[in-house]
Order: C-alpha cells, then structure tokens, then sequence
C-alpha cells in the first residue's frame, strides 16, 4: 500500500510539474495580447469574498461557490447552502451574485445561480450634443445558471454547469449559452486536492436590435433605404484552470489551507493565482493571495486581503482587492448553510 500511495503521489507531482512547465512555455511563445477581444469579460470577475480574498485561486473550492469556480467541488458539501456577494467594481460598476446548493445525498449537489453586472445610469451624448441629450441607457450584463455535482468515488467527483448569458447595452442586446465542466480529485496524500475546470465553452455573442438600424444613402439625389449593420460575432471568455489545494495544519484550533491555480485563458496569455487562508475553531479566518502572476501584459501582480466570521450557520467575508493604477476593490458575501 505505500508503494502504491508513493506512486500516485509521484504522478500528482508530476502532472503539476508538468502543467505548470507547460504554462510558462506557453507564456513564453505567445506574445500578442489579445485583451479585450472577447464578450461577456463580466464572467472573468471571480465571486466569493473568501476566494478572491485568496487571489482567486479556488479550483478546489467545496462550498456554494464552486458553482462559479468549479461546479464538481459542489459534490463534497455536506449541507445545504446559499450566498450572495456584492462586488463594487471599477468607475462606479456593480455586480451581484447570488448561488444556492442542494445536497441530495447519494443523487448529487444540483444548484442554480444568478450573476448580474450593471453600469448605472449614463447620459447618451451625441456628436452635436456631447454634454448629453437627456436620455440616458444603461449596460447590464447578466447570467443564469442551473448546476449537477455528483461524487464519483471517495476520490473523485465531476460536475457541471450550463449558463442562459445576456447583455444589453442601450436598445442592442446579444445573448447566449455557455457551459462549464470541472472535476476535483482527492489524492492520497492527505490534504492535497487537485480540481481542474473548463469554463464559458459555447458559441459567441454577436449584438442586434434598434441602435444597429441605420439609414444609408444610395443615390445623388439623396435617396436613402434602411439597413442594418453587419455586427461581429465575439468569443466568449473561454477558460481552463487547474488548481492544487493543501491543508499542512488541520487541528482542533487552527488550519492552515493553501491553493493554486494555473490559468490558460483564451484572451490572455497563461498565468497563475496563489492564496492562504488561516482559521481558528472554524469561527474566525485570514486571507491573503496574489494574482496574475508572470502576466507580462499587466503592470505586476494584485495582491488581495480579506477576513471572515463564522457564528453558527452563518457566514461573513470581506476581501480587498488592489488593482495596481486602479482603484480597489472590495467585495462582502453573506453565506447560510441549511
């Protein structure tokens, strides 16, 4: 038996050795950013105060919010569970994200989400009027979730997630489907978990509606019919992320878990997210973690900061988040087991 444990230790570190191996030769052969080449970028802003408190680096993630990072990790909760995590991001952008998971038992973990981006309201300027018409629009951007987890073995467990994705943007709009497909192994060195997951896999968005109808001159004589705009169809923010999750102190007071994902992006090139969180009697947490790092196309990595409590089925977490030249970002998630 410890032949064998010695085995597949030796092939988890291999696999890591050679992923994160592969992350830096692929961040070495591509050197074109493709930043902002892709739609719906909204579902890239990680949720969860907790997991971005620790860098989001959350392949591994066991609660409600695996239905975001990784919906096999829904397969190892224990209980039922709910959140809602309110973000406020950059020039007065606001997200929201609400998630619940129901624990079936020997059926799986099935569970739904809601994620909504929204602008608020912006004046509409013109070339003849660029202090503003007195109209205003808004941009929103939002998703809706339906999420199966099940537990394979003692070991392994896969799940997956697939997403309604909708964005307006004044009198246009575009929508699509995504899906998500992860899977979390617990391997047998204890405390290790490994999670990989593939996330936003559909087709693209391409935006149509009032605001692409133009009137279009076809004669001298200033006769005009009406057309509409040939629109672009955008790629989605697809993604892989392979995480690797450690608890080196598990005791009645204190544990210790540390975590790290290695992300291969299709708008960016490779990079990877680190974090810790340390907690005392399952009441009191710290976090910290950094991200993006050895991402050449920004100006270095964030780091992140965050704290939560526990009091009986109840949870509270804040992270702080820097953003180099940015301002920050803060988040807050409510969390109840049930």
């Amino acid at each position: 038996m410890t032949n064998l444990h010695s085995r597949r230790a030796a092939a988890v570190a291999l696999s890591v050795g050679v992923l994160v191996a592969f992350a830096g030769d692929s961040r070495a052969q591509r050197t074109i950013s493709r930043d902002g080449t892709t739609a719906a970028q909204f579902l890239e802003i990680g949720v969860g105060a907790r997991a971005e408190a620790m860098g989001g680096a959350f392949a591994t993630a066991t609660d409600v919010s695996a239905l975001y990072w990784n919906p096999a990790g829904a397969a190892a909760m224990t209980s039922n569970e709910a959140m809602f995590t309110y973000t406020s991001w950059l020039a007065g952008v606001k997200l929201n994200y609400a998630a619940f998971a129901l624990n079936l038992g020997r059926v799986g973990t099935v569970g739904a989400s809601v994620y909504r981006m929204g602008s608020g309201n912006m004046a509409v300027t013109t070339e003849l009027q660029p202090d503003g018409t007195g109209q205003t629009f808004e941009v929103v951007d939002a998703a809706v979730g339906l999420t199966y987890a099940r537990q394979m073995s003692d070991q392994l467990s896969l799940g997956g997630s697939a997403k309604y994705i909708h964005s307006d943007i004044a009198r246009s709009s575009a929508s699509g489907i995504a899906f998500d497909i992860g899977l979390q192994y617990a391997t047998p060195l204890r405390g290790v978990r490994l999670g990989m997951a593939i996330t936003n896999f559909g087709n693209g968005l391409q935006v149509s509606g009032p605001d692409v109808i133009v009137r279009t001159q076809v004669s001298d004589n200033g006769e005009q019919v009406i057309s509409s705009l040939g629109t672009q169809q955008w790629e989605l923010p697809l993604g892989l992320r392979f995480g690797v999750g450690y608890e080196p102190i598990k005791r009645d007071n204190v544990k210790l878990t540390v975590s790290s994902d290695v992300l291969y992006p299709n708008n960016a090139n490779p990079f990877v997210n680190a974090g810790a969180e340390v907690g005392y009697r399952d009441l009191l947490f710290a976090r910290a973690g950094l991200r993006e790092l050895f991402l050449d196309s920004r100006d270095g990595a964030s780091f992140s900061l965050g704290g939560g409590l526990k009091a009986y089925d109840v949870k509270f977490d804040y992270a702080f988040t820097d953003m180099g030249r940015l301002p920050n970002v803060q988040r807050l998630t409510l969390g109840v087991e049930f």
